[in-house]
């Protein structure tokens, strides 16, 4: 695989604004190949399911293609301590995760959506 094929499913975690674009909020991969919901567990009460691919997942939950921004620490520390949480509950239901950093978005490519580019980028890292 050559390295810009690489950058084409490489979760964003700049601050770059994609407008209009939606994309996958992931919070760990976990080691289990099922397609299953969390419930509204996320952040801001998003609901919570995995993008299954062979023996492994990703846990997510549907967001914008840009960077969750606050002024108040306070809505930023409920943000941060809401993925934790997500983390800790994938961790009690299938034991083995890989946590991922906060504001970790996929976002769909031209001929891949968001659930598709998903898998692509569970496939290739």
């Amino acid at each position: 695989m050559q390295r810009s094929d690489r950058a084409k499913v490489a979760p964003s975690t700049t601050r770059e604004t994609v407008v209009g674009k939606v994309g996958r909020y992931l919070y760990c991969i976990a080691d289990i190949g099922e397609s299953v919901s969390l419930g509204e567990i996320g952040i801001e009460g998003s609901e919570v399911y995995t993008i299954s691919y062979m023996d492994i997942c990703a846990v997510v939950h549907n967001c914008s293609a840009e960077p969750y921004q606050s002024s108040d620490d306070e809505v930023v520390k409920a943000w941060v301590l809401t993925h934790q949480k997500v983390i800790d509950v994938a961790w009690e239901k299938w034991g083995t995760v890989l946590p991922l950093g906060f504001d970790t978005i996929i976002t769909g490519q031209e001929g891949s959506g968001e659930e598709q580019n998903t898998r692509n980028w569970l496939k290739q890292e």
